[in-house]
């Protein structure tokens, strides 16, 4: 059981860095807009449809290691789009 005390301050915490991340899910979706079709796939079957990567990969024509080097690539986009979107934003 969790006190009173900690369930306000979990509240609490949640309350501080929830536009934080809700400005960060704007951001990503807008990193993920500008993905070429073929890499918007391939996250879309691996991270919202939960594919296997073996079914990725018979997708895209692909084989599976080049699958998860692309997965790779494209997350290190996405985190590099999303931090350039807060810069620009803070700066403005």
């Amino acid at each position: 059981m969790l006190s009173e005390g900690l369930i306000e301050r979990i509240a609490d915490r949640r309350e501080a860095v929830l536009p934080g991340i809700q400005e960060r899910l704007r951001h990503l979706d807008a990193c993920l807009e500008k993905l070429p079709a073929t890499q918007r796939v391939m996250i879309d079957g691996y991270y919202f449809r939960r594919l296997p990567v073996e079914s990725v990969a018979t997708d895209a024509g692909r084989s599976i290691d080049a699958v998860y080097e692309a997965l790779q690539r494209i997350r290190q986009a996405l985190q590099d789009c999303v931090e350039q979107a807060e810069r620009l934003e803070a700066t403005s």
